[in-house]
């Protein structure tokens, strides 16, 4: 039979090993927590099946960041179901100055799919600071969260000066359906940025297209971008993009 000081160096000793991440990823190692948990292990509190459950919570997260894939939605769906556990180990990677990898985009997914008003500032940050790649998945999360706070952060975002920010902002509010984005969005019909444009006309197609289709059919008359017209004349003939 082992002694209890024996479980409790192996109970540790699983902490940190589980805490690492995996080969290839340049993220540190999760260790604060670990070995906080290691010293409380050996004060005796809490009890052991609470230190299954952070490592586990530890594990889903770490899987986001693998090449091959393996694992992925399964994680993902774990970390969405348990948001008092995945909240703050996602946060605190998205937090980070030099935050970034193939995980970053399932973080700010499940963080919008969660939809805690608290994560909002966070995600309306990546939104406005971040690369195309990044600002594509802060925007989509902030479709999925349903918070009012969300709505006005892809307003926001629709006002960048960055038209790549602009054009993913814009296409999520298309997306959310809120018809209060529609007059935003019309007003971006004249952006001298020709995605942006581009993404207001397929925004306001997924709105509905009659409620605009008079300023659709003027910008249609004085548009010089082929892709641009191409849209309008898709949107305005089908209704649809």
């Amino acid at each position: 039979m082992c002694s209890d000081g024996y479980k409790r160096w192996a109970a540790a000793l699983l902490l940190v090993s589980c805490s690492r991440p995996p080969a290839g990823d340049d993220r540190p190692a999760r260790t604060d927590r670990v070995f906080h948990d290691a010293s409380t292990i050996a004060a005796g509190a809490p009890t052991p099946d609470a230190y299954v459950e952070d490592v586990e919570a530890e594990r889903y997260a770490t899987i986001l960041s693998g090449e091959d894939g393996h694992g992925i939605s399964g994680a993902i769906e774990w970390l969405v179901a348990h948001p008092q556990r995945a909240r703050p180990i996602l946060r605190a990677d998205l937090s980070r100055q030099n935050a970034g990898g193939i995980n970053i985009k399932f973080e700010l997914q499940i963080l919008g799919r969660i939809g805690d008003p608290a994560d909002v500032p966070l995600l309306r940050d990546w939104l406005l600071k971040a690369s195309e790649t990044q600002a594509f998945s802060a925007a989509d999360a902030l479709r999925l969260h349903p918070s009012p706070e969300a709505f006005d952060a892809l307003l926001d975002g629709a006002a960048s000066s960055d038209p790549h920010q602009a054009s993913r902002a814009v296409d999520a509010l298309g997306k959310r359906g809120d018809e209060r984005a529609r007059r935003p969005i019309e007003q971006l019909l004249d952006h001298a940025e020709s995605n942006v444009r581009y993404s207001a006309v397929r925004a306001l197609a997924a709105l509905g297209v009659e409620p605009s289709r008079a300023l659709l059919e003027a910008r249609q008359h004085i548009e010089q971008d082929k892709d641009v017209s191409s849209m309008l004349a898709n949107v305005l003939s089908a209704g649809s993009p």
